[in-house]
């Protein structure tokens, strides 16, 4: 008996502290995570869209140099919010979301891809403006090259925010058009000396030929062929 009280008076003050946990709505896409041990294992668990609705419980902070498994290791502090929410199923959830996503995706020192919970963009064409505002008429921050890569931290409309390692280390935001990012790109590679064609036919034109081990992003697929980035450009190529 004194057990079940014991448990009713536990989950009335769980009601009652969440009932005056902050409310919030997200202003973006974000993964939820499921952390362990004290914060050095994480779990990808959930992914909610922008404009779900959340209750924040908590927040915690893991500091510079923690291993999160094989997700990532940061150069910096990492603040975790611990949220509850309802799920997909519409049962009410509870994990964690990334308190601070200017926490760059990089690589460990196990050559495993660091994750903070966003989505890794990569530039498509030659130069892309950043802005510090989503429009075209805003101030220009930075101009980003083909191939450089960046973390996707908010979307509005067809703009992108994302944050940027500079030579020097220090980081950057600003800005972009969504349709010259790639989000999240696979890699294709070439055993040998591969052509490229125009179209996605037998007996289309070649307009270029790649050579092998080096890597090219995946725009799509069509058919039996791939759609690769090619410097601003694009060809096909068989699968």
């Amino acid at each position: 008996m004194k057990r079940m009280t014991a448990i009713l008076l536990t989950a009335i003050a769980l009601m009652m502290y969440a009932a005056m946990a902050q409310a919030a709505v997200l202003g973006g896409e974000a993964d939820v995570f499921g952390l362990a041990d004290e914060g050095t294992r994480i779990g990808l668990t959930d992914h909610l869209s922008a404009g779900a609705s959340y209750v924040e419980i908590g927040r915690f902070v893991t500091q510079a140099g923690s291993a999160f498994d094989t997700y990532y290791v940061t150069s910096a502090p990492v603040e975790w919010i611990w949220i509850q929410y309802t799920g997909s199923d519409g049962s009410v959830r509870r994990g964690y979301i990334v308190g601070n996503p200017e926490v760059i995706v990089s690589v460990n020192a196990d050559g495993y891809e660091e994750y903070n919970g966003y989505d890794e963009g990569f530039v498509l064409c030659e130069s892309l403006t950043m802005r510090e505002e989503p429009m075209n008429s805003s101030k220009s921050v930075r101009r980003l090259r083909y191939g450089e890569s960046c973390t996707v931290l908010e979307e509005s409309g067809v703009w992108y925010r994302v944050a940027c390692q500079q030579s020097d280390g220090t980081e950057i935001q600003g800005w972009v058009r969504g349709e010259y990012v790639l989000r999240n790109p696979r890699y294709y590679t070439a055993s040998g000396s591969t052509a490229v064609y125009a179209m996605p036919v037998n007996g289309a034109k070649r307009v270029g030929l790649i050579s092998g081990g080096k890597e090219y992003p995946i725009i799509g697929e069509y058919g039996g062929y791939w759609v690769i980035s090619l410097r601003g450009a694009c060809g096909f190529v068989k699968k």
